[in-house]
């Protein structure tokens, strides 16, 4: 994060823990903004790559699971890296700016991202730079979000992954259970957009902004979960962030031959867990079923719900789902209540 971008925010009245935003003073009040106002957050636990040469468009679309070949500067898309067995190293939302293709994911990823783009680049013409330093990045989310930044940019965004460059700022209308926005452009000209945003938003630390996307049904895979699920699993075919139709990337033979030829039997859910205790990434659940020792799926991201309980997206498998009950680390754990992802979800008969 930026020495001047930081010292903005702490005077918005941000805490901070070893460089790590953490909230705005009141972290209860801001998880109960996501569901009943206008927020506005930092988005520095996202970082920024910057690929960029002759050959760039061509070598991501060789490596990743979506169209890159198809993007524009007017749509944004998300996207996966896969291992040679089809599981997915990381996944993110990437869209182009000046040319340049931007890859946005959790700042953990970063390490484990180039190395792996840098492992098959070889002689391509390509350049792959960690920009999270050049750019500020904030998110803007709430029931009358598009009304407000439609007064302070003229403009916005209408369509899930349409993009705006106005203003020396990009704009990518993102998946939310309200209108939400990500935007993106240097210091001066976030700091301006945020004082005027800040009027009728409330400021929100990053715990906030990972709440939305879990009710969106949007998963982020982290350093615990990396090259455990099949896009599939993620439901990856239902947020239009797999292409299959496009040439040939690790992995794709057997993303492939799970569309056409399997059965998928785990996916993603949203559910909702009253714990005592904090569920963490990858923790295991169980089913009520004793077979398999009741192993049934885990958990893939998860945040503090206003109303005390947790809510997650957890891949599990579909069987135990519909005829068993779910728990949490045992049989004797948390019991998991499914709720209902905002996307439907087509499986193979």
């Amino acid at each position: 994060m930026q020495t001047d971008w930081r010292a903005f925010l702490a005077q918005s009245g941000a805490e901070f823990d070893e460089g790590r935003l953490l909230h705005f003073g009141n972290p209860e009040r801001e998880l109960r903004m996501v569901l009943g106002g206008n927020i506005i957050c930092d988005l520095s636990h996202y970082a920024l790559l910057a690929v960029s040469g002759a050959d760039s468009l061509g070598f991501l679309h060789s490596q990743f699971i979506n169209d890159v070949q198809s993007l524009d500067e007017r749509h944004s898309q998300l996207n996966g890296y896969c291992n040679p067995k089809g599981r997915l190293i990381a996944n993110f939302r990437i869209f182009r700016r000046d040319e340049i293709i931007y890859l946005r994911f959790p700042a953990e990823m970063t390490e484990s991202i180039v190395k792996k783009l840098n492992m098959y680049r070889m002689r391509s013409q390509v350049s792959i730079e960690d920009v999270s330093d050049s750019f500020v990045r904030i998110g803007f989310s709430g029931k009358s979000a598009d009304e407000k930044l439609a007064e302070v940019l003229d403009t916005t965004p209408i369509e899930v992954n349409e993009v705006l460059h106005r203003h020396n700022l990009t704009v990518i209308r993102v998946p939310g259970i309200t209108p939400s926005y990500e935007l993106y452009s240097d210091e001066a000209s976030i700091q301006d957009v945020w004082n005027r945003l800040n009027v009728d938003s409330a400021p929100v630390g990053p715990e906030a902004w990972r709440l939305i996307e879990i009710l969106a049904g949007i998963p982020h895979i982290m350093l615990e979960t990396s090259e455990k699920f099949v896009p599939q699993m993620l439901n990856y075919q239902a947020i239009n962030g797999l292409s299959l139709q496009k040439g040939c990337y690790p992995g794709q033979e057997i993303v492939a031959r799970m569309h056409y030829l399997g059965k998928l039997k785990k996916r993603m859910y949203l559910v909702r867990i009253k714990s005592d205790c904090r569920p963490t990434i990858h923790q295991e659940l169980y089913s009520s079923k004793q077979d398999a020792g009741g192993k049934a799926g885990h958990i893939v991201n998860v945040e503090r719900h206003p109303d005390g309980d947790y809510t997650a997206l957890a891949v599990i498998q579909i069987d135990d789902v519909q005829s068993a009950d779910i728990y949490l680390d045992s049989a004797d754990g948390a019991k998991l209540e499914i709720a209902e992802l905002p996307y439907q979800v087509e499986l193979q008969e």
